[in-house]
């Protein structure tokens, strides 16, 4: 019998391989040489990947290990010719040397892909903190991002940042302080606008631009301000109220600029002013928040602490959007239009002393605000109120004059001096006027006028008198003849008509018992 040729051998041993795999349960046929090609490709691939392809050459390790009665007939299948026989004489010793042929591509592929991002990368990423909200705050929206920690967003629109909840406690826990990032050498620009009998605040930082109010519904200038300042977008614009001297021109701002977040208290108000800024706000890109006292932030180099509300009253003055900004160890006081007992609760929260380079004055310079308790807590070296020269409520009263200059403070107000700009680096600053003038002289107090010793007077006649207010038939324009009332009180009065009397004007909103006295001292309000 002829002796059988090496080829017809090399398939006879495959032959009986493959008949005896036709007896196991799985009864699947195994292409090994497809398998190789797939192998090589999948071995580019794990190059590629790296790290996978010690995995892999280890598995195949223990393939060959494990089922070396399956693997041998496939290494000595004619396709792998070329292979040298000690080499496909056992399956083990051919994974083996597969496996440290692949060591150094292996290690090669993991280097690569650690410098390109690769495992390292993910290891510094997830160490790495993510920050708000702001941006969102956030981001944004600008540099939102100022990431603030106020609490969550409110019925006018949502906000894009994850914040944590708000400050409930009637004492708030104080959170830390962000050290600011001030760079040597940057300047820090504020400006308190004149904008008349409004407020109207731009800080423009080296690396942040936030704007506290916008100043009145009646005016367009707080935009023609911020362009001639070279302002192209702003990170935060803190509304401290709803009143249309302070919310009144957001609607165009938020028209007219890339803002990346409004802040307010969240106490609504029920004026045409302040639907419009909230519709302007639901338009626009930018993120609202409502920050509650305790929460603290930065916007940029700035460290912002929110020093009111704690919660909602319904008060529109009570729930001013109080707040501390820092650049450095320069620091600007805000408190709107809080009147002293707010103030009085404001300080105690802050354990009696909030110490302030710079105060705004509240409520444009009202008797009703600027406390001589609030004075001592704050202990500002400048003190700044925005008024129109013309005003009808005579702000800045006498008495608040007297107790700033009594207590050596330096006064500046829009009415005399124009814009007033504060320029600081963080340790020092200089105050520039946009119209020449020195600081307020002292203003004594008007002396009361002792009462009459003779007979009262007898009772005015029955309705009306020549030069007085019918409170309920005046006109819009008309009624803002009363002290106290400005267009948004004179829009309340014609919403709530009819009043049966002129103590009946308690029933508007920021009317408390001392506005009324003077309302009634003054005699210019009437119901016939």
């Amino acid at each position: 019998m002829p002796k059988p040729t090496p080829e017809l051998s090399r398939r006879g041993h495959t032959l009986r391989w493959m008949t005896r795999i036709e007896h196991h349960a799985t009864r699947r046929s195994v292409r090994w040489p497809a398998l190789l090609v797939l192998g090589a490709l999948g071995l580019g691939v794990l190059i590629v990947l790296g790290p996978l392809l010690m995995l892999a050459a280890l598995i195949l390790l223990a393939v060959a290990w494990r089922l070396p009665h399956r693997v041998a007939p496939h290494l000595r299948h004619p396709r792998l010719a070329r292979v040298p026989q000690w080499l496909r004489a056992s399956p083990l010793r051919f994974a083996t040397a597969l496996f440290v042929l692949t060591l150094p591509l292996a290690a090669t592929s993991y280097t690569v892909g650690g410098d390109a991002g690769g495992p390292a990368d993910a290891a510094a990423t997830t160490a790495t903190p993510t920050a708000q909200a702001v941006a969102d705050s956030a981001t944004a929206s600008p540099t939102p991002a100022p990431t603030l920690t106020p609490q969550a967003t409110p019925t006018a629109r949502p906000t894009a940042r994850t914040t944590p909840s708000p400050t409930v406690a009637a004492t708030p826990t104080p959170q830390p302080t962000p050290e600011p990032t001030v760079t040597v050498g940057a300047e820090l620009n504020v400006y308190f606008l004149d904008v008349g009998q409004g407020d109207a605040t731009l800080f423009v930082a080296p690396d942040a631009t936030l704007l506290i109010d916008t100043g009145r519904h009646d005016r367009n200038d707080v935009v023609p301000h911020l362009r001639s300042l070279g302002v192209t977008s702003i990170d935060v614009v803190a509304i401290t109220h709803a009143h249309a001297d302070h919310i009144g021109q957001l609607d165009r701002v938020l028209g007219s600029f890339s803002v990346g977040e409004v802040w307010m208290s969240g106490t609504p108000h029920t004026t045409l002013t302040f639907d419009r800024a909230i519709t302007a706000l639901e338009r626009s890109d930018a993120n609202y928040e409502e920050p509650r006292a305790g929460d603290t932030t930065t916007v940029g180099s700035l460290v912002v602490e929110i020093l009111n509300p704690v919660r909602l009253s319904g008060d529109i003055d009570a729930d001013t959007l109080a707040m501390r900004v820092s650049y450095g160890s320069v620091s600007f006081l805000f408190t709107g239009d809080m009147e002293a007992s707010h103030e009085a609760a404001m300080v105690a929260r802050a354990g009696g002393s909030l110490p302030s380079t710079v105060y705004q004055v509240g409520h444009h310079g009202s008797g009703t605000s600027t406390s001589a308790a609030l004075l001592a807590a704050v202990r500002p070296e400048v003190a700044i109120y925005s008024a129109s020269a013309t005003n009808q409520y005579g702000h800045p009263h006498a008495e608040v004059i007297h107790r700033l200059n009594s207590a050596g403070i330096d006064v500046y107000g829009t009415a005399i001096h124009g814009t007033v700009t504060v320029i600081t680096d963080g340790s020092s600053y200089r105050i520039e006027t946009g119209q020449a003038a020195s600081p307020i002289a002292p203003v004594a107090p008007t002396p009361a006028t002792p009462a009459p010793t003779s007979a009262p007077a007898p009772p005015p006649a029955s309705g009306c008198q020549p030069g007085q207010v019918d409170i309920n038939s005046a006109g819009f324009e008309q009624l803002q003849l009363i002290i106290h009332v400005g267009p948004d009180r004179a829009q309340q009065i014609l919403d709530l008509r009819p009043f049966s009397s002129v103590d009946a004007m308690d029933r508007i909103s920021g009317i408390g018992p001392a506005r009324l006295a003077d309302i009634k001292a003054e005699g210019v309000a009437c119901v016939p």
